[in-house]
């Protein structure tokens, strides 16, 4: 049913309930083990109280009014951690539901409520819904209305009044659920129990021997991996003896599998030591594969998952693994550092004897970071040509960052094209830029006959969406399905290629840029098209944003200014953008990477606000997220835009800060605005 809730959807929590404490990165939804959720789910707590009117999200169905209900009354099993069951009005059915994809019903119904929705049982169930409402509220007569009046109703009272007072208390009052509701999840739970007890007797009509070897093997499974687990520690450890002991030197061992290995040909780009060839791979794919709560999903050290302690330093978050923790550290640092909170990890805090062991913080070791993704360094050749304007075509142009960051290093623009799809995107630049943008439409029409009509292009820039090759999205399609937005990719080569070989014998410059957590395999392809190896530039060093991306391109120096933006001091910090005079004060110093998501916004395992305004938390403001990107404030103010929309602009955003450090040296080479000295 297209318009109506599928019967169940489980979505688990992304965030960690405590850091600095066992938890488990074997699978995702091992590591999500705490309550956290969105910002108004955050306002009933932990506990939603039965009989709750909420608004709920499933799967693609639209926003559909419920009711929260027990799963006892259902025959279902209990809800995960963070999740509730609920019962779907005018749908009659019951689905297992996260807070995070919850709403308060009165108080969000303007926000939520369809009238351009014609369908039957979504009409039904919102009155049904608001009914339930006008009687709590103390309406005796809501019974005989229809659904103009009950509409009518809801709409007419002011939004402070809607609040329930129900919403910020933990109990229950799932004693005044209408008679009709009771009667329908009686029959939900009478349908359940006839398929368990069908289900039952299916199992019991098998094969008791079939039975006891299942169980029997699973049991041997679990002893083995337990088993292999201990061997390896145990192994490990017999290494780590040696080097005690002086009968072996730890630059002959690799510190990622402890092993001694004759092919250890790099550096541990954290921690003093050598790793082998197979190792440095893996943590060359793993170094950035962050979660939506902002925590690594791999160890630090091993890049493996597992059981791990995370760092309490919100714009850290890295983890360790048991294992590392016990063969690396001093016997009982797993057990001191359970104890400490907040606990800062080895690269947050200097050397301790008791706890570090063998883990001794590499210099400099976000430059060895970042010096992993360059393989195979070309020397950069610098063409000799006239000084003229510049030439841009910029492929998803988004809201003119590029045209932004020309203007900040005031380079005269000859002539911008800009080719971009989205609506808000083009209606910001076009009330920022003017005539001085000229919009082509989508990437896919610019055919070799439309580029060439363009004429000489002297700088080719974009970023083709990373939403499909972020290693974070399960549901990725990857760089080659067509039917997603990752494929773009090629768009942009395509377009690199004809303009090398068709501009009139100018020299081209371009830059790609795409987000760092992207599985090796996208970057491997990426960098084989290209032809040459990608850097890392993280925002964090000319802004309170931490921003990772990796560039290809053939910019003079681009692999300088990746060595460059680490040696950039007093960086700014949060509180260098809050607006002045309103008593907001940044509770971080940066805040973790801002994407299209609302809780991006959110920051450390509590997913607490980043600002306090009054002794409260608060989110961004919209000019403050501007002001973070290098954008002037109100620069996203176009058409009445709300919040939400105006994050999304910016969470696809370049942080022209970044831009600006990059192309800079173009300076060197195209004419300024301003009056050139002779």
């Amino acid at each position: 049913m297209k318009n109506e809730p599928s019967d169940v959807a489980k979505v688990p929590s992304t965030n960690h309930e405590f850091s600095g404490k066992p938890c488990t990165t074997m699978g995702r939804k091992a590591r999500t083990i705490t309550t956290s959720s969105n910002p108004k789910a955050l306002k009933w707590g932990s506990n939603v109280p039965l009989g709750l009117l909420v608004w709920g999200k499933v799967s693609s169905s639209p926003w559909w009014p419920g009711i929260v209900v027990n799963h006892e009354d259902c025959g279902v099993n209990p809800p995960a951690v963070s999740s509730v069951w609920v019962f779907w009005f005018g749908d009659y059915r019951v689905s297992e539901v996260p807070l995070s994809r919850l709403q308060p019903f009165a108080e969000s119904f303007v926000k939520f409520f369809d009238k351009n929705n014609k369908g039957v049982r979504l009409k039904n169930g919102v009155l049904e819904a608001i009914k339930i409402h006008a009687a709590r509220s103390g309406e005796t007569d809501s019974e005989l209305w229809n659904f103009s009046d009950a509409v009518s109703w809801i709409s007419s009272i002011p939004l402070h009044m809607l609040k329930s007072k129900h919403i910020s208390s933990s109990d229950s009052f799932d004693d005044d659920l209408p008679e009709f509701v009771n009667s329908k999840i009686l029959k939900i739970k009478l349908t359940n129990l006839e398929l368990t007890r069908a289900e039952n007797k299916r199992k019991s009509e098998e094969s008791d021997d079939d039975d006891e070897i299942c169980k029997f093997n699973k049991k041997l499974k679990a002893s083995q991996d337990k088993v292999d687990a201990s061997r390896e520690v145990a192994f490990k450890s017999s290494v780590i003896e040696k080097v005690k002991g002086k009968k072996l030197k730890l630059e002959n061992i690799c510190l990622c599998c402890v092993r001694e290995k004759s092919n250890l040909n790099h550096e541990h780009p954290f921690f003093e030591g050598r790793v082998c060839d197979q190792c440095f791979e893996e943590i060359k794919d793993t170094a950035f594969v962050i979660g939506d709560d902002n925590v690594y999903y791999h160890c630090v050290v091993c890049a493996q998952r597992g059981e791990v302690l995370i760092c309490d330093n919100p714009s850290c978050k890295k983890v360790y693994c048991n294992t590392c923790i016990e063969v690396l550290c001093p016997k009982k640092a797993r057990e001191r550092i359970a104890e400490m909170n907040p606990w800062l990890c080895f690269l947050c805090s200097g050397y301790d004897k008791q706890l570090n062991g063998f883990l001794k913080k590499r210099e400099n070791f976000s430059a060895h970071v970042a010096k992993m993704y360059i393989e195979h360094p070309k020397p950069e050749i610098i063409p000799k040509f006239e000084r003229h304007p510049l030439r841009v075509l910029s492929l998803f142009d988004g809201i003119g960052t590029g045209l932004c960051v020309l203007k900040k290093l005031k380079l005269k623009v000859e002539v911008y094209y800009a080719s971009e799809i989205e609506d808000d995107a083009i209606n910001v630049t076009t009330m920022n830029h003017g005539s001085d943008v000229i919009h082509l439409g989508k990437v896919e029409d610019l055919t070799n006959a439309e580029l060439a009509k363009l004429g000489p292009i002297d700088l080719l820039i974009g970023g083709s969406p990373c939403n499909e090759l972020s290693g974070v999205n399960h549901a990725r399609k990857g760089i080659y399905d067509a039917t997603g937005t990752g494929v773009l990719f090629f768009d942009f080569f395509r377009i690199l290629q004809f303009l090398k070989t068709n501009n009139d014998g100018r020299h081209l410059f371009w830059l790609f840029e795409n987000v760092t957590s992207m599985p090796k395999d996208y970057r491997k392809v990426i960098t084989r098209f290209f032809e040459c190896d990608p850097i890392v530039v993280d925002a964090k060093y000319f802004s309170a944003q931490n921003r990772s991306r990796f560039f290809w391109g053939n910019i003079p120096s681009l692999r300088k200014a990746q060595e460059s933006a680490m040696d950039i001091e007093n960086c700014p910090e949060l509180n260098s953008v809050l607006t002045k005079n309103c008593s907001r004060k940044a509770v971080v110093k940066k805040v973790c990477t801002i994407t299209t998501n609302p809780n991006s916004l959110r920051q450390g395992k509590e997913a607490s606000m980043p600002v306090l305004m009054n002794g409260k938390g608060d989110t961004l403001w919209a000019t403050e997220m501007e002001e973070l990107f290098g954008f002037p404030r109100h620069y996203t103010d176009a058409g009445n835009l709300q919040p939400s929309r105006r994050l999304r602009l910016l969470g696809k955003s370049w942080s022209i800060p970044v831009l600006c450090h990059i192309l800079k040296p173009l300076t060197m080479l195209y004419p300024s605005t301003e009056a050139e000295i002779a």
